[in-house]
């Protein structure tokens, strides 16, 4: 089961929640994706359940979402992954500077 691949949605809401990191220093809540991708909180939380299964985000001692030890693999992945087009990749391949994580 972790070795499933990452999800184009997955992808998105981790480009997601990495801007709202730079932004906020906290990862974002689960209401906050749902707001964010118009789905019902429920959905969100269970995105993210499959992310810390598939240990791409982990829980802290307290239980706040933290990058798992198969993020980084995640995300370079999806990097190499010609289905997946993230804004991140769009921005680094026009050059441009500003990454803007709302659609």
């Amino acid at each position: 089961m972790n070795h499933d691949p990452i999800t184009e949605t997955q992808q998105m809401i981790l480009d997601y929640m990495d801007a709202y990191f730079i932004i906020e220093d906290q990862m974002p809540s689960c209401q906050a994706i749902a707001d964010q991708f118009k789905v019902w909180p429920n959905a969100a939380l269970e995105i993210i359940h499959r992310l810390v299964r598939k240990k791409i985000l982990a829980r802290n001692i307290v239980g706040k979402l933290k990058r798992g030890p198969k993020y980084y693999e995640a995300v370079s992945q999806a990097a190499n992954n010609p289905n997946i087009i993230t804004r991140r990749a769009i921005n680094e391949r026009t050059g441009s500077r500003e990454y803007n994580p709302s659609p």
